[in-house]
Parts: structure tokens; C-alpha cells; sequence
């Protein structure tokens, strides 16, 4: 099954090759990213998961096995920090390059290989890594980078605006209420979030900087990349199994532990003082690392 995923990277590449080769302007890759992360993907979301009719268990249990993961890999960051010879803005970037995931790559390559159910499955993983992830990215970003207070204020009120949180809320409150949605407007949200993956993965491609790295910034990849794209996918491997996790619930569950870290966290290092230029150089490393580790550890695992 790990093939169906080759596709995904395809249309990476060709971001990349648009942005540099035919597209160059920066406003134009501007705008795919903001209407994307605004309007499309939320929508997808919506439209998922408001007609989640009851949430199965088996996928509350995939979606507890990649919180699990992110709570243990949390607690294992900030047991070795004092052995990581970086400073506090440097652990900032390592840490969120070892948890977040970029959800472009993962709703697009569940798609592939799972259709519709796929689709439902990640939106479901969404609905509980997105918050949880903002709230710990947040705070570890503001405390290893003495930010100030005036200035976080304003950030976590933007987390609660994060318009992946709002939708996601939203249409999780309609599933479990008697509250029938006009066919129009499904068609509305359907037509929206159709654009969501294809535009989100054009735009990672373009958002890659191959530039060089210092050995500093080389050590910040290096333990951010095994952890995000090694020892996650593992450890969220065992506590499926512990879990009785399987099936289509087992790969989502390794996909979104094995993807590599989200390109917002880019944007949030360099608002909160974090080492932005390594986050880039985490971003970047991570996702051409992952078209070898993904297929790989979905062989492997499921």
C-alpha cells in the first residue's frame, strides 16, 4: 500500500520546480498558502467531520495512540534538553520539528490510498493533533525564547481563531447535534476543500529552501528528523498494538506519526524569537527525508 503514497511527493516536486522555475513571484505562492490554510482546508475539514454520524471507537483509539505519542515524545524532548549542547531558541525549532506534522501531505496520501474513508480517518487524527499541538508549540517557543508577555497574549487569542481549531469544532458540534445542513451548502464546502490538497501540496513544494546548514543548525535536523521520522512512527506503532489498533485506523495512525513537520512552524518560530532559519532548514530536510521514510515505515508497520 505505501506506493499509493509517491504521487503526494510528485506534486511536491512539481511545487518546487513551479516556484523556481515558472512561478518565481513570492505574492502569487503568498496567496495559494493563505487561501488554502483560510478557506480550503477548513472547509475540507468541516465537510468531514459534520458528517461524522458517531464517531467509531477504533478511531478514537487511533486518534489517543498519536496523542499518546506526542505527550511521550514531549515528555522525552525536555527530559534531554540539559544533554543538547543548543541554546533555548535552537531546542524551540528541534522541538516542534519533532511533533507537528504538515496535514497536507497526510489528508492527501490517506486520500490515495484509503478514498473517502481515508479522508474521514485524518480529519478525525485533526480534530484532536491540531489543538494539542498549537498548545504545546506555543508555550515551549515563548519560554526557551523569553518572549514577551504582550506578545504571546496575541498568539494563543490567534490559536483559538486557528481556522483548522474553528472548523474542525464546528463541525464536530453539527455531527452531534439534530442539525440538518442544507444539500447546497455540503456542495459548497465540497467544491472548497476539493481544492485544499492539491493547492496545500503545490505550496509545500514551493515553501522548500535548500540552502547550507552550520553544524549547529546540522545537529538541530538530525535529532529532530530521527525522532519525527523514526522514533514517532515506532512508539505510535506499539501503543497501536497495545491498543488493538488496526487496519485502515493502523495506517492513518502511521502516516500522520511519520510525516514531517508542518511548514507553520516556520511562522511561529520567527514570531516568537524561536531559530527560524534552522526551523526552515528542519522543514525542508524533513520532507525530502520523508519520501524515503514514509513508504518505508508504512511497509513496515501495517
Amino acid at each position: 500500500m505505501s506506493y499509493y503514497i509517491l504521487p503526494v511527493f510528485f506534486v511536491i516536486i512539481l511545487g518546487y520546480v513551479l516556484k523556481n522555475c515558472l512561478f518565481k513571484e513570492n505574492n502569487f505562492w503568498g496567496v495559494v498558502q493563505k487561501s488554502t490554510y483560510y478557506i480550503f482546508l477548513p472547509a475540507l475539514l468541516f465537510e468531514n467531520i459534520s458528517q461524522i454520524q458517531a464517531m467509531h471507537y477504533s478511531s478514537l483509539l487511533m486518534m489517543s495512540a498519536l496523542l499518546l505519542s506526542v505527550l511521550i515524545i514531549s515528555l522525552f524532548l525536555f527530559a534531554i534538553k540539559p544533554y543538547i549542547n543548543t541554546n533555548g531558541h535552537g531546542f524551540s525549532s528541534a522541538f516542534q520539528g519533532s511533533l507537528r506534522q504538515n496535514v497536507y501531505i497526510g489528508m492527501m496520501g490517506a486520500s490515495t490510498m484509503l478514498g473517502d474513508e481515508g479522508l474521514m480517518m485524518s480529519s478525525i487524527a485533526m480534530l484532536g493533533l491540531v489543538p494539542l499541538l498549537n498548545f504545546l508549540s506555543v508555550p515551549t517557543v515563548i519560554i526557551c525564547s523569553n518572549t514577551k508577555f504582550s506578545k504571546t497574549r496575541s498568539i494563543y487569542l490567534a490559536i483559538l481563531k486557528n481556522p483548522l481549531i474553528v472548523a474542525s469544532v464546528a463541525g464536530l458540534i453539527i455531527s452531534q447535534h439534530p442539525v440538518v445542513l442544507p444539500d447546497i451548502s455540503l456542495q459548497i464546502f465540497s467544491i472548497l476543500g476539493q481544492a485544499a490538497l492539491p493547492l496545500g501540496l503545490l505550496a509545500v513544494g514551493a515553501s522548500l529552501q535548500l540552502r547550507s546548514v552550520n553544524l549547529e543548525q546540522f545537529k538541530l535536523i538530525a535529532l529532530s528528523s530521527t525522532v519525527k521520522l523514526l522514533v514517532y512512527p515506532f512508539l505510535t506503532a506499539m501503543i497501536c498494538y497495545v491498543l488493538g489498533v488496526s487496519g485502515s485506523e493502523l495506517v492513518v495512525a502511521i502516516l500522520f506519526a511519520s510525516l514531517p513537520t508542518a511548514a507553520g512552524s516556520f511562522i511561529l518560530a520567527k514570531e516568537l524569537g524561536g531559530d527560524h532559519l534552522a526551523m526552515s532548514s528542519i522543514i525542508t530536510f524533513q520532507t525530502i527525508f520523508s519520501f524515503i521514510t514514509i513508504p518505508f515505515m508504512l511497509a513496515i508497520l501495517t
